[in-house]
């Protein structure tokens, strides 16, 4: 009715010792009363013997009568039952009376739907329980085992707020209109026709049935739809859907927890001019989408910005979705972060109370983290307190990210702020992401902190440390002995640089000896270490005890020979080019039989013992001959490179890529491809058994070919390569490059089998075209065939999602 507000009756029961949770419960729903009433034309009543012990008659015979007219029982138990409510002894309590009523009450007309609560007990009053708190005890073992109820634990103030909260706003925004939640002011009604009054009496005749509005109207005319004896009235597709989507709002607590389909949902996208949707239609639709918003299949933004939508936001969902889904709360605040969205507030739920929530005790490690992972993009400094309440818990699951989103907020003040969280968390894990912000600009941290932070337990952080304490010539000899004495061989190298800048001679023996613990037993990192600095040690010897190394030791290792060669580049180029082709074998062959002949009075016999290893040799000496060639990147060794490169036997480097990038031309495409192939094969494989090549290689793969094609980009989309390369070729393109390509061309990329690239194809859609020209695609793609969800998720989210998310999701997404 017109002015008129829906009450929803929440009944309290309780024994007496539960005094401050019926007056949280009181206080949380004033709170809800002053955000929900106005806007969704409702009131929530809370009763409670509170209100009508006072009334004239038995007590709890009042009380009961005003039980019997709620929507919901609220039950909360601690350590009484109570005491009996009359003479007669039919019941022991109060609280008994009120569960019988509630009880038969919902058997006889499902009303009042039941709610448990159990404040957790301490294990000293349960080893003696005594006779109120037994009672208490079978009570609960008596629901557990019936299973007809469902009932939470709650230890604290703080956590019974949260789960009261819930419980009365989950059931009011089930059941309040939505679409308009705007009371209505009352007026005189004008007089009315009889047709129109018999269209209000249908739209009315629903007020108080199990479905109304809308929902009600839609059923009413599918039930009225008549065909006849040769013809069947028959439902489309997406009418069946939407009585699913009905029913699916329906359930209660004593329900399956379910929601509408994938499919389903994506009929009636498709069909959403021809659904004009109740409230809890919406809000149904809208929970399915975010249960799915992993799987990218369900189209969410056209309902979650729907004009009609004027209350529900992400984050607001993230309270009301079931305690069992987690994973979707998870998933919902990864995607604010992703889409780089606020959190909406109002005068009831604050930031705070979505910060305390996420990161609350009773949430999953998966949604704490989830949190954390927000915070460090979108914290602020009110936020510090909660973080710094995570980071005391010591979670093993959460410490990581709880540390990264504490040091990301304080760098929101600067890098001397964000230094000195990270010496105070002194965290031994940290991204290289926020550990490259800070020393990017190192210019603007002085030597005290650099000192400091120098003693940093973390690995990374220290060697940051390092590297500008030695590029300003700050270390002292005292200090690079400490370094030289670190746990890790990575600083332990950096140490003897810094040394070999400071003008201090080591031999290979000494340098060697201070990178790895045991030379006799070095672990990989250690010979990783070693690796970068021989080279560097090499370069200390003149030109003629190179020569004496390399005769003396070339059969094994061939550093001597390649420092001798970058020494004198232009005088070698020939003979390196030579080598570099013939895959150093007669080079190879040469210089084994004069070392035989020298170490050996069987030289032979020698040679025929290093069989086994000659050809890891040749491979080894090749590569390392290719790189220095590379390094010089002069356009002069194109044709040497190119040819050695096609050898499967090379393993390809970023350098490589480098240098095609500077001078390469299109025909260097498919060796490129394969350059990115052979990467991915020599590098970890996954759990799935796939093989991706590092995000450097990568990320300078796509850089190099784009640069190529630069004016052909119809033959950059008909490359035969990876998926992962060619969708982020898309991706990555110029904007009017991309938005020069034919419709047909677009659809066909969006029909593409490949996840990868449909989903680079309709995010670079959201981003380059007008949302006039998205919208089409949208509805072209829609009416083809054969189409693919995750299409119509992305499409969906960059025509109704504010510009400035899209390009924080396509940012994140893409690799340039």
């Amino acid at each position: 009715m017109a002015g008129s507000r829906k009450v929803i009756s929440f009944f309290l029961a309780s024994p007496g010792d539960l005094i401050p949770e019926r007056k949280i419960a009181k206080k949380v729903s004033d709170e809800l009363n002053s955000m929900l009433s106005i806007k969704f034309n409702v009131h929530i009543e809370l009763v409670g013997w509170e209100d009508t012990v006072s009334s004239a008659g038995r007590p709890q015979e009042i009380i009961n009568r005003d039980l019997e007219r709620c929507d919901i029982f609220i039950g909360l138990l601690w350590k009484r039952w109570g005491s009996s409510p009359d003479n007669e002894g039919k019941y022991e309590s109060g609280f008994e009376e009120e569960f019988t009523i509630a009880t038969n009450g919902f058997r006889r007309n499902k009303k009042p739907l039941i709610s448990l609560f159990f404040k957790k007990i301490d294990s000293q009053a349960l080893s003696d329980p005594g006779a109120q708190l037994q009672k208490v005890l079978d009570f609960r073992r008596k629901t557990i085992d019936e299973k007809a109820f469902l009932f939470q634990e709650f230890i604290g103030d703080q956590d019974f707020e949260s789960l009261i909260r819930k419980c009365i706003s989950n059931y009011v925004l089930d059941h309040v209109d939505i679409a308009d939640p705007q009371p209505q002011a009352t007026q005189t009604p004008k007089a009315e026709t009889s047709e129109g009054q018999k269209a209000k009496d249908e739209n009315t005749s629903f007020e108080y049935g199990p479905i109304q509005g809308k929902s009600a109207n839609f059923i009413d005319s599918v039930l009225r739809r008549r065909g006849d004896a040769s013809s069947r009235a028959k439902l489309e597709a997406f009418e069946v859907a939407r009585l699913r989507l009905i029913s699916s709002s329906l359930g209660d607590g004593q329900n399956d927890s379910s929601s509408i389909g994938v499919h389903d949902a994506n009929l009636i996208y498709h069909n959403k001019n021809k659904c004009d949707f109740d409230n809890s239609e919406l809000f149904s639709i809208l929970l399915a989408g975010v249960k799915n918003l992993q799987h990218e299949n369900i189209p969410l933004w056209y309902w979650l910005y729907h004009p009609s939508n004027k209350n529900i936001s992400l984050n607001l969902l993230t309270l009301i979705v079931s305690d069992r889904n987690e994973s979707s709360v998870a998933s919902i605040i990864d995607m604010m972060t992703f889409a780089d969205i606020d959190i909406t507030t109002n005068d009831v739920l604050d930031r705070a109370a979505y910060i305390n929530n996420w990161l609350g005790e009773k949430r999953s490690p998966s949604v704490r983290n989830s949190a954390l992972r927000y915070l460090s993009r979108k914290g602020t400094q009110e936020d510090l307190q909660a973080v710094r309440k995570e980071i005391g818990e010591n979670s093993s699951q959460t410490t990581a990210l709880a540390n990264e989103a504490y040091i990301s907020i304080r760098l929101k003040n600067g890098i001397k702020s964000g230094l000195e969280a990270i010496n105070e968390l002194q965290p031994a894990v940290l991204s290289t992401e926020i550990i490259d912000s800070i020393f990017e600009g190192h210019s603007h941290i002085s030597t005290e902190d650099l000192h400091e932070t120098f003693k940093n337990r973390n690995k990374l952080v220290r060697a940051k440390a390092l590297e500008v304490l030695s590029s300003r010539n700050l270390l002292s000899p005292q200090q690079i002995e400490i370094a030289q004495q670190d746990p890790e061989p990575n600083i332990r190298q950096l140490a003897v640089l810094a040394s070999l800048a400071q003008g201090v001679t080591l031999s290979e023996e000494e340098a060697k000896a201070i990178i790895m613990k045991d030379v006799s037993k070095p672990t990989n990192d250690e010979d990783v270490a070693w690796a970068r600095t021989k080279l560097e040690i090499l370069s200390t010897l003149d030109s003629a005890e190179l020569e004496r190394k390399h005769h003396r030791l070339f059969p094994l290792e061939a550093d001597a020979y390649i420092v001798l060669c970058r020494r004198k580049f232009d005088a070698r180029r020939a003979e390196l080019s030579e080598n570099i082709l013939d895959n150093f074998d007669k080079f190879t062959e040469a210089q084994l039989k004069s070392w035989a002949e020298v170490n050996s009075n069987d030289p032979e016999s020698l040679i025929k013992q290093l069989d086994s290893i000659r050809s890891y040799l040749k491979i080894k000496f090749t590569r390392e001959a290719l790189s220095l060639m590379v390094e010089k990147k002069s356009k002069r060794d194109i044709s040497t490179i190119r040819q050695a490169l096609t050898s499967n036997s090379v393993k390809p480097t970023e350098e490589d890529f480098e240098y095609f990038y500077s001078h390469g031309e299109w025909h260097d495409t498919p060796l490129l491809v394969d350059l990115f192939k052979r990467a991915g094969a020599t590098s970890n494989t996954s759990l799935l058994g796939m093989t991706t090549a590092p995000k450097g290689i990568m990320k300078l793969a796509v850089k190099t070919i784009l640069k190529l094609g630069r004016d052909r980009i119809a033959d950059i989309l008909a490359l035969e390569c990876p998926n992962s390369i060619k969708s982020n070729l898309i991706s990555s393109m110029r904007d009017k490059d991309f938005a020069g390509i034919g419709d047909d061309s677009i659809i066909s990329l969006l029909k593409n089998e490949s996840d990868e690239i449909r989903k680079h194809s309709a995010l670079k859609c959201a981003k380059v075209l007008p949302k006039k020209k998205v919208k089409m695609l949208l509805d072209t793609y829609g009416d083809e065939e054969r189409t693919y969800y995750n299409v119509i998720h992305w499409l969906d989210f960059g025509l109704y999602s504010p510009k400035e998310q899209v390009n924080s999701v396509c940012k994140k997404t893409f690799l340039l």
